[in-house]
């Protein structure tokens, strides 16, 4: 477990801590099921096909990122969130964010992309 552990630790998979956790927990289970050996083996594959999946996705998705964040409306469109190669948000404001686009005052919404509020003239729950 310890190898598995390690690499998993390498690739960003785990925050500091879980690995020994996770390495540690086995020792405490007093109850084996039948078929658990088996299940292991077919758990540990699927994490390496995973990691190797993200391996081969990540080129792509730093392409896409570079290309979106050079878009004229990219900094509308960006919302805060968590950044998976940080503990920090990848969020920032742009530094023009009107450059070359209307003020937000006349922008209009996309018919089908945008929902629109409907009101009701009865009271709530007629």
């Amino acid at each position: 477990m310890d190898g598995v552990a390690a690499h998993l630790c390498e690739q960003g998979a785990w925050p500091k801590g879980i690995p020994a956790i996770a390495t540690t927990a086995p020792a405490g289970q007093t109850v084996r099921l039948p078929g658990e050996a088996a299940t292991a083996v077919l758990v540990a594959r699927l994490a390496r096909q995973m990691l190797d999946l993200d391996r081969q996705i990540k080129p792509t998705d730093k392409l896409i990122t570079s290309r979106f964040r050079t878009h004229p409306r990219a900094g509308i469109i960006v919302l805060p969130g968590p950044d998976r190669t940080s503990a920090r948000s990848s969020w920032s404001p742009p530094a023009a964010p009107w450059a070359g686009s209307p003020p937000p005052a006349v922008w209009r919404p996309t018919p089908g992309l945008c929902p629109s509020l409907r009101t009701r003239a009865g009271p709530p729950g007629t």
